[in-house]
């Protein structure tokens, strides 16, 4: 798993920078279109998607185990999902009290379920900052940050289907898609439905997920707070939105990998319990005598006189009665 996490880091460290030097440099917000006819984006979209596919392959051919669906604590991702639960309310909020022009009953509804997903990732945020599990007890509600983006997804085809083809749009798409399922996979881990296969794949989701993210809403904000505008039909606030969303994922993961690559805890003896195979729960220095507890079980079932002595013991017993 470390190796998908290096290959994350220099592809967000190196396309991050060259897609707005990039779109800075041939984007036209006017036409939506590059200056130079898409060779330089062209080029970086071919990198992005090499990287992508091997935080995939790498992530799936770990021999660490894969995150679990047990109770975790972990304070980044409880702040950054409480984060990412509030911007996804807030963005909604303005969709509800200020619609677009265009807007219609499917946009309404993806508002809606917005609300329910942000109430989601509150939800998973306390219990990493709890400790506890309490979307297993809400298995709907956790299932509601993927309907969202199922939604989402939905709306993306719809709008871009009406439009020329562009490159921005494969952008968006892929970057919702990789969104859509990450949250699909940690739900099925939050709800306890614990599998090895969501284990692994969340972490190449997740991973492919922020790289994307990163690549799309961060030189997109950048044009936008310049004021020359975005590029594509995604909205602002759902960029800021999928950046809060990213950065949850991998405070996610962090903690996931660190917990997957940690050695595992021997389980606590119950205080109440005697000590494992005696009787009496006697103890030798604070052990317990297992040797000893073999050999009364045997004795008292089959009537023998056995007992287990050390090698030492046996090998002078058995040179004296060679002398006999």
């Amino acid at each position: 798993m470390k190796r998908a996490w290096i290959v994350f880091a220099v592809t967000a460290a190196y396309i991050v920078p060259t897609r707005i030097w990039a779109m800075f440099r041939f984007a036209d917000p006017k036409t939506g279109f590059y200056t130079d006819g898409g060779w330089t984006v062209g080029i970086l979209s071919v990198f992005l998607a090499v990287c992508a596919a091997a935080i995939l392959v790498l992530s799936a051919r770990s021999r660490l185990p894969g995150a679990s669906g047990e109770p975790m604590r972990s304070v980044p991702a409880a702040i950054s999902g409480a984060a990412a639960g509030v911007a996804v309310a807030l963005q909604s909020a303005v969709s509800l009290a200020v619609p677009a022009a265009d807007a219609g009953a499917l946009d309404w509804i993806f508002a809606l379920c917005g609300i329910l997903a942000a109430a989601a990732l509150l939800t998973a945020a306390y219990g990493f900052a709890s400790g506890g599990a309490p979307l297993r007890r809400l298995p709907v509600l956790a299932l509601m940050p993927s309907v969202w983006g199922c939604l989402g997804m939905v709306l993306l085809f719809i709008r871009y289907a009406a439009t020329v083809n562009r490159l921005e749009n494969l952008y968006h798409t892929c970057t919702a898609a990789f969104l859509l399922l990450f949250l699909f996979s940690q739900a099925k881990l939050l709800t306890g439905i614990d599998s090895a296969k969501s284990g692994r794949r969340v972490f190449g989701y997740g991973l492919a997920a922020a790289t994307l993210t990163a690549a799309t809403a961060v030189p997109n904000l950048a044009l936008y707070f310049s004021g020359r505008g975005t590029l594509g039909l995604f909205p602002t606030g759902l960029h800021a939105a999928n950046l809060f969303l990213a950065a949850y994922a991998l405070c996610y993961l962090a903690a996931a990998g660190r917990r997957a690559g940690a050695p595992a805890a021997f389980p606590a003896a119950r205080e109440d319990a005697p000590a494992e195979g005696r009787p009496g729960g006697e103890e030798t220095d604070g052990e317990p005598d297992v040797l000893k507890s073999c050999a009364d079980f045997l004795n008292s079932r089959y009537g023998w006189e056995e007992k287990f002595v050390g090698a030492a013991e046996n090998a002078r017993k058995t040179a004296e009665n060679g002398k006999g």
